[in-house]
């Protein structure tokens, strides 16, 4: 089962009944970056918000004051271009694993991860995927929150996929979250197969060019 549709499993189990309904009856708006043409679809009663770091491709609120949001962060990461796609789980589990997720929560409050899972992510990459609690430091630091966090190396990209509400509302929101984040895709870059589909030409039939006169043959 691909990691999406574990995503989706793991967020239907964890769903309420209301949640369920409202996300079946939302109407979605398809998203595409104009850079790396990522495409990621959300309900069309959220709304834009101003990008607050570089590299920041998307950030949606939700109506309401639970401080329901997403967002989608990008950064170049060239590193391991150069590795073969068959390594590319063991490439996430040196960058993109829980070291990668210490140098985020710096920016964090009182952090507490309740689950973390490896090769997991978002769209065609592979990554890792966090559950967490924490304070929020803005506008004020006493507002407990909850979201989910993806990384997923892609290419020559690291995309960051959050989605966050205060803590006292995120089992109305987690609907929602499951189904934005899962929808992330990106640009097809990388042949499905590691090393491609290759035709098994060492054991073909051999090919015998005779020349007219019959003094050579070249064999193929």
């Amino acid at each position: 089962m691909s990691f999406r549709l574990k995503l989706l499993a793991a967020f239907g189990a964890l769903a309420t009944v209301f949640g369920a309904s409202q996300v079946a009856q939302a109407n979605y708006f398809v998203w595409t970056d104009p850079d790396t043409e990522m495409t990621m679809s959300y309900p069309d009663t959220w709304v834009r918000a101003n990008n607050q770091k570089p590299g920041d491709r998307l950030t949606i609120a939700a109506p309401g004051d639970d401080m329901a949001r997403c967002k989608v962060h990008v950064q170049e990461d060239k590193r391991f271009l150069y590795y073969p796609q068959r390594y590319r789980d063991a490439v996430q589990k040196v960058a993109y694993s829980t070291e990668f997720w210490s140098d985020v929560f710096a920016n964090y409050g009182n952090v507490k991860v309740h689950r973390f899972l490896d090769g997991s992510g978002v769209g065609k990459g592979v990554g890792s995927y966090v559950l967490i609690t924490y304070d929020e430091l803005w506008p004020k630091d006493d507002t407990d929150m909850a979201g989910i966090m993806l990384v997923s190396l892609y290419h020559d990209d690291a995309y960051i996929a959050s989605c966050t509400s205060k803590k006292r509302a995120f089992d109305r929101w987690r609907g929602y979250f499951g189904s934005i984040i899962s929808s992330i895709d990106f640009k097809k870059v990388h042949h499905e197969l590691f090393v491609g589909e290759y035709r098994d030409f060492i054991n073909d039939i051999n090919l015998i060019f005779t020349r007219p006169d019959g003094l050579e043959s070249i064999k193929y």
